[in-house]
């Protein structure tokens, strides 16, 4: 699955359900991503997100947010 500029996914991670969120940057290989979405996520400790956050996806095949180096998942959006 390539995620793309423009694209709109779904993002879950740390028991939180899914937020909606655009894909706002994406390199060519799809795998750094800066997302956009309304209001904030993950504000436990160590840092949370408010309107954007960089996302990168590892060898393994796990997303990551930046910030606390945690996995997230990441899916494309069906609308």
């Amino acid at each position: 699955m390539t995620i793309r500029t423009g694209d709109d996914v779904l993002v879950s991670a740390h028991g939180q359900t899914e937020v909606p969120a655009r894909v706002v940057l994406a390199s060519q290989n799809g795998r750094s991503l800066m997302l956009e979405f309304p209001g904030g996520l993950f504000r436990v400790a160590g840092g949370g997100y408010i309107g954007y956050m960089p996302v990168l996806l590892g060898d393994d095949g796990r997303w990551i947010e930046l910030i606390n180096q945690r996995e997230i998942i990441v899916s494309k959006s069906s609308g």
